[in-house]
């Protein structure tokens, strides 16, 4: 069995103010002043934690960032296309563009590049950190899908926490995944979204609510011993999938029809 994590990466599009924010703030002030009354099979303290996002931090406190190493990549954040990343100020954006219809999953493999030396750069080395991303299937940004896969295939540990996978099923967010990936059936988005792999965890939204430490230490390849921690994803696959044939059937794709339909 691998060793229990030193380093923690938290990975979101964004810590605006808001929920996943929140709890990222908590987690940090819980790992650095209470982790060593916690964790009492780790020796020492937690190692590096580094916060990787796009360019909207705002939400983040500032004994957050004393605490932290702070990363901004811009391709992190929401597509350009998306709706709630329009409402929002993104002035810093100008000029990015996301790949074209059906490339999320090149987009997805060069931004593994960038996130896997950024964290390398970071001194965190896949065998002794846990890369914990929030909210990574919610649908607002094409590649993340494929970073997780890429992570996973490279030795990264990952812990998925999906805070409300009934926003996941928002029909905007699928069409999007869709027009992005060129998927023209619900089980191989569905693949994309929630992948199975022996690195990869799924954490209920009150996984790491309390004592975030004792998740992450015992984070291995081998989860068994806390319930809310599993390594399929949420949810009932028909469920899920439904709602994606939905959409499918909106486009007038569906299974018949491979050939992308544009918005």
């Amino acid at each position: 069995m691998p060793p229990p994590p030193t380093h923690i990466a938290i990975i979101h599009s964004h810590f605006e103010s808001g929920v996943v924010a929140d709890a990222v703030c908590s987690d940090v002030e819980c790992l650095r002043t209470r982790s060593e009354d916690i964790i009492e099979d780790i020796t020492g303290e937690i190692g590096k934690i580094v916060l990787l996002s796009g360019n909207r931090v705002s939400g983040l406190s500032d004994p957050t960032f004393d605490r932290t190493e702070a990363i901004q990549i811009r391709d992190l954040d929401h597509d350009p296309s998306d709706e709630s990343s329009k409402r929002q100020s993104t002035g810093r954006l100008k000029g990015f563009r996301r790949a074209v219809s059906g490339q999320a999953s090149l987009a997805g493999r060069n931004l593994f590049e960038r996130i896997d030396a950024a964290l390398r750069r970071s001194g965190l080395p896949p065998d002794e950190s846990i890369v914990h991303w929030h909210n990574h299937s919610l649908g607002r940004n094409a590649a993340i899908p494929f970073v997780v896969s890429h992570l996973a295939n490279s030795g990264w540990r990952l812990l998925l926490q999906i805070h409300d996978l009934a926003v996941d099923q928002n029909p905007e967010n699928i069409r999007h995944l869709l027009t992005q990936t060129g998927a023209t059936r619900a089980a191989t988005l569905d693949a994309i979204r929630y992948p199975v792999h022996e690195n990869i965890a799924y954490a209920s939204p009150v996984a790491t609510d309390g004592d975030p430490p004792v998740q992450y230490a015992i984070m291995t390849s081998h989860l068994t011993t806390i319930s809310s921690i599993a390594h399929l994803p949420p949810g009932e696959p028909a469920s899920r999938q439904a709602a994606v044939e939905e959409v499918l059937r909106e486009m007038g794709r569906g299974e018949r029809s491979p050939t992308p339909c544009e918005d």
